[in-house]
């Protein structure tokens, strides 16, 4: 074959001939699936033969479905089972003419008074069965009717050959009882021929038996079929999207949507945790003894006046601070000769007047035993007042001790906190269900906190309690949902409709929250597809009882509408649009400008 064409199970003639017009071969198989269109009616397939012909093409038909080519093969078409056959399948013979009856142009069955009808049937001798032989039956069942009797059949060649032979006990018996003739009525019932008549005469009862049964079944076979068909036009539509800024109060003192001041109802929860816990001090205090002695504190400022040093006032050696440990009045110096930068004599305070003074460290430490050193006294020029301690000071010493810190207080406090509000956050989590959560606005708040020993006493470790209250307002995602569908709608002409909205990505903005008042706010960008409105009702009652062309005619001069997909289930039984628009299923999607 130089050309094959291929066709769909639901392919109608029509589309078959003009794929075969469209084929440019001399030579063109046609490959047709089981229970193809196609094979149902031989009307079908000598049209296309008759086309064929007339196109001045060689066709042959390649199919596995058993009735087909067996409807081919009488019809005249070259058959082959399979597309890598090189034999046809052998011709039939070919039956008469008035003896083939296509079930599609024939007419109404006539019903005689009698009841009787002609029925045609293709059978393995193309022979035809007339209801008249089941007329002629009844008449000849009217020769006898034994329908009543059983009938005693006897084999003629065992009375012919064989000798009766008599019963031993027959002698004893009556002479009535000996011999028995047989009647005209038993000659009747052994005869061949009336038995013949009498099983056909029950036969002819049964056929309409079972001509009801088959009604029955075809009729329940019909109805199941015709319960579970269903139809889905898949339609695609122009979208366009469209956003709207909102911002949105959720309050807890509400039960519905306010669409007018964008307001849905929120739900408060709390979760109150508690903990305590043992923690290590990390403070360190030097508690030795502090080093004691005595300075002598000088006056080379003034030789007219005292300089009183007052308890407390901070004497220094090096990086070492003392304090004086009591009150002292450095007398003024005793008046020198001196010469200035000019060489001429003058006035000085030489000697300075001295005092001493007893001095104490600041910090307890082996290192404040200093020996003979000089001292700068706080608030005095070194040149002019200053101290000197003549002998070692001595008395120092170092002892090192673990004390709690507030940073220890303030370290607990964050570390065992960040614990309870982790607790609360899967405590409230668990509580909200299927509501809108919002992270960012729960509300943490430490109730109240407790050491087991204070800041600067001497331990290794404190054990601290702390008490946490977490709260949140939460919503109903599909509340917000709702809230979103009417705004957009309200911002759409009439002949448009809101085919959808987009929660899912949507991004909430958390612009305040206060979950005791029973408040929050939040803004969002509301986002959904805009398509023109399409009255579903009216599309199924349009399409009810269609064929898949006039469905895509009717469809054909709706611009908005850019694509139709058909499924008619099941696709061998259903050949139009279901009639009950409860069984048509529209399902719309879009497709953007």
């Amino acid at each position: 074959m130089d050309s094959v064409i291929y066709l769909e199970p639901d392919e109608e003639i029509t589309s078959v001939i003009e794929k075969l017009k469209r084929s440019k071969s001399p030579i063109v198989g046609i490959v047709a699936p089981r229970n193809a269109v196609l094979l149902q009616s031989v009307v079908n397939l000598k049209l296309l033969k008759r086309q064929a012909a007339t196109l001045k093409k060689e066709m042959a038909l390649v199919t596995a479905d058993k009735i087909g080519q067996n409807l081919a093969l009488r019809t005249g078409i070259t058959v082959y089972a399979n597309v890598h056959d090189t034999e046809p399948l052998e011709p039939l013979t070919a039956p008469k003419p008035d003896s083939i009856v296509e079930d599609d142009l024939a007419p109404a069955i006539p019903i005689s008074p009698s009841g009787a009808f002609k029925v045609h049937r293709y059978d393995e001798r193309s022979d035809i069965v007339d209801a008249k032989s089941a007329e002629q039956l009844n008449e000849d069942e009217n020769i006898a009717d034994f329908s009543s009797h059983p009938i005693e059949q006897s084999d003629p060649q065992q009375s012919e050959s064989e000798p009766e032979i008599p019963d031993e006990k027959s002698e004893d018996k009556p002479e009535t009882e000996k011999e028995h003739k047989p009647t005209q009525k038993d000659e009747i019932r052994s005869d061949p021929a009336i038995q013949k008549t009498h099983i056909k005469s029950n036969y002819l009862k049964i056929v309409p038996v079972l001509v009801a049964a088959l009604i029955i079944i075809v009729v329940v076979g019909y109805l199941a079929l015709s319960s579970v068909s269903k139809a889905t036009v898949k339609i695609v539509v122009s979208a366009e999207p469209i956003k709207q800024e909102l911002e949105v109060t959720v309050t807890k003192d509400r039960t519905q949507i306010d669409a007018v001041n964008n307001l849905i109802p929120g739900r408060l929860i709390e979760s109150i945790q508690q903990n305590s816990q043992k923690y290590d001090a990390s403070g360190k205090k030097d508690i030795g003894e502090k080093t004691t002695g005595k300075i002598t504190l000088y006056n080379a400022y003034s030789y007219t006046s005292t300089i009183t040093i007052a308890k407390g006032t901070k004497v220094t050696s090096g990086d070492k601070n003392y304090y004086t440990q009591a009150s002292a009045t450095i007398p003024k110096a005793t008046p020198g000769i001196g010469i200035d930068q000019d060489g001429q004599p003058i006035i000085i305070p030489d000697p300075p007047g001295s005092v001493e003074v007893d001095i104490l460290a600041s910090s307890s430490g082996a290192g404040y035993n200093i020996q003979p050193s000089k001292f700068t006294i706080s608030g005095y020029s070194a040149s002019k007042v200053y101290g000197e301690n003549k002998t070692a000071l001595a008395g120092g010493s170092t002892k090192e001790v673990t004390i709690i810190t507030q940073a220890d207080i303030d370290k607990a406090t964050s570390d065992i906190t960040k614990s309870l509000y982790a607790k609360a956050l899967t405590d409230l989590k668990t509580k909200s269900g299927q509501a809108t959560f919002l992270q960012e606005a729960l509300k943490n708040e430490i109730v109240e906190t407790s050491s087991n020993t204070e800041v600067g006493t001497e331990a290794s470790d404190f054990t601290f309690t702390a008490k946490t209250k977490s709260s949140i307002l939460i919503f109903d995602n599909g509340k917000l949902n709702d809230l979103i569908t009417q705004d957009l709608t309200s911002k759409i002409s009439k002949d448009q409709s809101l085919l959808t909205t987009d929660t899912k990505n949507l991004k909430i903005i958390v612009i305040s929250s206060d979950p005791q008042a029973g408040l929050m706010k939040i803004s969002l960008t509301a986002s959904g597809k805009i398509v023109p409105k399409i009255d579903e009702s009216k599309i199924k009652a349009d399409l009810a009882g269609k064929t898949r062309s006039q469905v895509e005619s009717y469809f054909q001069d709706t611009p908005d509408i850019k694509m139709i997909d058909i499924k008619l289930n099941p696709p061998w039984w259903l050949k139009k649009m279901p009639k009950t628009i409860e069984k048509i299923n529209v399902d719309i999607s879009t497709k953007n400008k």
